[in-house]
């Protein structure tokens, strides 16, 4: 990627996501072109709700909506639900209220209406 700064990668879901928060931060910060998708909220970025805030915050211009589960209602609801609200401890699984990578609930991030915008619309856009 570095030997092609003009081209915009899509990378694969989660792989920025901040799992591991300083260490994405500090890594992924040189590849301004390098794009991630949201992918459905986990357990780990939804139980570290200040640093994942933090990082979507930082990556706003980097970050484009979306997701590698169905269509349907209740999952757009779930990634609604921590991307826009500052709720604490609800499933992160659509189809169950036990989530699918453990028995742990997620938190919101509550991100502010630019990032939202960034992320929803404008990133795309721009691609």
């Amino acid at each position: 990627m570095k030997a092609t700064p003009k081209t915009n990668f899509v990378n694969r879901p989660r792989r920025l996501l901040p799992r591991e928060p300083g260490l994405r931060l500090q890594n992924d910060g040189p590849l301004p072109q390098l794009s991630t998708p949201t992918s459905p909220p986990d357990g780990r970025a939804g139980t570290a709700p200040y640093s994942s805030r933090e990082w979507f915050i930082k990556y706003a211009d980097r970050i484009l909506f979306g997701t590698d589960a169905g269509p349907s209602l209740a999952t757009y609801q779930v990634h609604f639900r921590f991307l826009e609200t500052a709720d604490e401890y609800f499933s992160y699984a659509s189809h169950s209220p036990i989530g699918g990578q453990g028995r742990w609930n997620i938190y919101g991030v509550y991100l502010p209406d630019e990032v939202l915008r960034k992320v929803y619309h404008d990133n795309a856009a721009g691609c």
